[in-house]
């Protein structure tokens, strides 16, 4: 605070105390910083001439706030050419030709700030035509919402029980702070990643494997990756769980239903979805001579195979 004084018959500061002024922003999502209130008494005649300064800051989408001051005049005697500006950056708030005891003015700006700003800092000078000079300082703190996001891709081929499944992922920085110490982990596989710093909109890669110790179409693990906001120290998290599929050790398959039908030969046998079989035949059983009648990748649990009869045919499925 500074008042400008040159003789013993300038005003002097009377009180200096906290006290908040009859205006709600809080609707708008303003919080106040703190009400500074400062009187002056230039004469016994003249009265009381003060001022109360409420400074007040609001988020205003990503990288800005929204700073808004009230000046009120709560001294006995009418304020004249009121001015409030910000003097380090030479920004005009407000304004009044006139301002009377109770009164009050607003003025605001919108500010940008830049990324990962945690703070911001504002000097505020209220002075009339007489040379008055009140500066205070306010302090915003600006409002973040730190988020992360992580995803989890399968295999392009599914594995075969015994074989490490390899997997992978893209780890996203979904809000407007930079996060820290980042640590990407797997239910199966343990810590995957760790990265010391992630900016806003930024991704990262990862990739991990373990050795399954079940099988089936959906063989899941849960991918979970945490970070921590500096400003705020918050901690955010994300999961994603994930199924694989995997295949189960190759048994001997028995044909089905074997039958005659309108010619052709048909048989049936059980099959695992996205599995490959070959479906073969000879002339006689033996360990040579057989011939690839189909090759597929099986989308049903049981495949339905017809052949035309020409000749005797024995027949096998061979999964590759």
């Amino acid at each position: 605070m500074i008042l400008n004084s040159n003789t013993s018959n300038e005003p002097k500061i009377l009180a200096v105390t906290s006290r908040r002024p009859a205006l709600n922003l809080a609707a708008a999502g303003f919080g106040v910083i703190t009400t500074l209130l400062l009187g002056f008494a230039p004469t016994a005649c003249l009265g009381v001439a003060a001022v109360a300064i409420s400074p007040y800051c609001a988020p205003s989408g990503q990288y800005s706030y929204q700073f808004v001051v009230y000046v009120q005049n709560v001294g006995t005697v009418t304020l004249t050419n009121i001015v409030v500006v910000l003097p380090f950056t030479n920004v005009l708030l407000a304004t009044a030709a006139i301002l009377p005891p109770g009164a009050g003015i607003v003025g605001g700006r919108l500010f940008s700030i830049p990324a990962n700003t945690c703070f911001a800092t504002n000097f505020i000078s209220v002075f009339d035509d007489r040379n008055i000079f009140i500066q205070t300082t306010a302090v915003c703190a600006i409002a973040t919402s730190p988020a992360i996001v992580v995803t989890k891709i399968c295999p392009a081929s599914p594995i075969t029980i015994g074989s490490p499944l390899v997997f992978s992922g893209v780890v996203s920085n979904a809000g407007n702070s930079t996060l820290n110490n980042i640590v990407v982990s797997d239910d199966r596989a343990g810590t995957i990643l760790s990265v010391a710093t992630l900016a806003p909109g930024r991704t990262t890669n990862y990739a991990a494997s373990y050795t399954p110790t079940n099988c089936g179409p959906n063989v899941a693990s849960t991918v979970t990756v945490r970070g921590t906001a500096p400003c705020s120290g918050i901690v955010v998290s994300n999961s994603v769980t994930g199924g694989c599929q995997v295949f189960c050790p190759a048994t001997p398959t028995v044909l089905l239903n074997p039958a005659i039908q309108a010619e052709k030969f048909v048989f049936s046998f059980a099959t695992e979805s996205n599995r490959q079989y070959r479906v073969e035949y000879a002339a006689s059983f033996s360990p040579s001579g057989w011939q690839t009648l189909t090759n597929f990748f099986a989308s049903n649990s049981v495949t339905v195979i017809k052949d035309v009869m020409t000749a005797q045919r024995f027949y096998r499925v061979v999964t590759p």
